[in-house]
């Protein structure tokens, strides 16, 4: 029995040692990744002082916006992008809004249609590469996820160095347009824009009126930013116009409660940036380059009108 005791434990051990090996010698899991595209945004975030204008939302953004035009051709402010991907969900995109802004920022809101909950990959995913997102949930499956993370990248990396790289379980650069390097220095994607249409857009779906439950936590932000002297903006996401056609019943009854309960001011109509199909690249949410730049002039108006205050 001792005998069989002392074996389980030398493996163990060996096993130990391996995988904190593997760790060592292996150089930054995942850091090329979609999601990983946070820590640059951040990062940008971080060096700018004053007259900060911040994006934040889902891929609607990311995709759908020139920030660098926005910031040329409005004075004295600068502009990130924090727009990625909305399977993180509106807890997480909130609590990065609300870990992030400070005093004197101007924040604009996009977010998908009835986006609710997170997805627990692309959560543990832009845990596992910018670890101080983890604050911005309060997500029980992250606090037992911590671990799992630790003993998925090991895997991941002696993966790669045992096989092909490209055996990998998550996705690296076998996609260029979904990458960390897709994203140029204000956050936006770019590496779509010489890119044309795919015939049938993704998430052309049908949708059921449900209400938002959202409105009341985002009702719960803005009273923080009012306290931190954050100036906070609402506007409804690009959409495609055949996304638009056939969910127009439900979107109506959702601008509706956006109307009646949302403390928000709302820069925009749900029809302002409602677009030709031919002006979108993958999905119905992100923008081609010929509906970018249509969407990011109007959005320069819509900074510069009297709906928005910038100080």
């Amino acid at each position: 029995m001792k005998k069989f005791i002392y074996k389980l434990l030398y493996f163990f051990l060996m096993t130990c040692g391996f995988m904190l090996i593997v760790d060592f010698i292996y150089v930054g899991p995942n850091d090329s990744n979609y999601m990983a595209a946070i820590v640059d945004k951040h990062k940008r975030l971080g060096e700018m002082s004053d007259g900060r204008v911040i994006f934040a939302g889902g891929s609607n953004l990311a995709f759908g916006l020139n920030s660098e035009r926005i910031e040329n051709e409005i004075n004295n402010i600068t502009v990130v992008n924090l727009g990625l991907h909305a399977g993180l969900g509106m807890e997480f995109l909130i609590g990065e809004v609300r870990s992030s802004v400070k005093d004197g920022d101007v924040v604009f809101l996009s977010f998908e249609y009835l986006i609710g909950e997170g997805q627990s990959g692309v959560l543990e995913l832009t845990a596992e590469c910018y670890p101080e997102s983890k604050k911005y949930v309060n997500n029980e499956s992250l606090a037992y996820s911590d671990f799992k993370l630790y003993l998925d990248s090991v895997s991941d990396k002696f993966r790669s160095i045992v096989f092909d790289a490209s055996s990998r379980k998550r996705v690296q650069l076998k996609d260029p347009i979904y990458s960390r390097l897709a994203f140029n220095e204000f956050g936006d994607h770019t590496a779509h824009l010489e890119r044309g249409s795919i015939k049938i857009l993704i998430d052309n779906v049908v949708l059921s009126y449900r209400y938002w439950e959202e409105i009341e936590r985002l009702n719960e932000l803005n009273k923080i930013c009012k306290e931190r002297n954050v100036k906070l903006y609402f506007s409804y996401p690009c959409i495609a116009e055949s996304f638009y056609e056939k969910n127009q019943s439900v979107i109506d009854r959702f601008e509706n409660d956006i109307s009646n309960d949302l403390r928000i001011p709302v820069v925009n109509h749900p029809r302002t940036f409602v677009y030709p199909d031919n002006h979108f690249y993958d999905t119905v949410y992100h923008l081609n380059s010929a509906g970018r730049d249509k969407r990011t002039e109007t959005f320069i108006e819509i900074i510069k009108s009297d709906k928005v205050r910038l100080n």
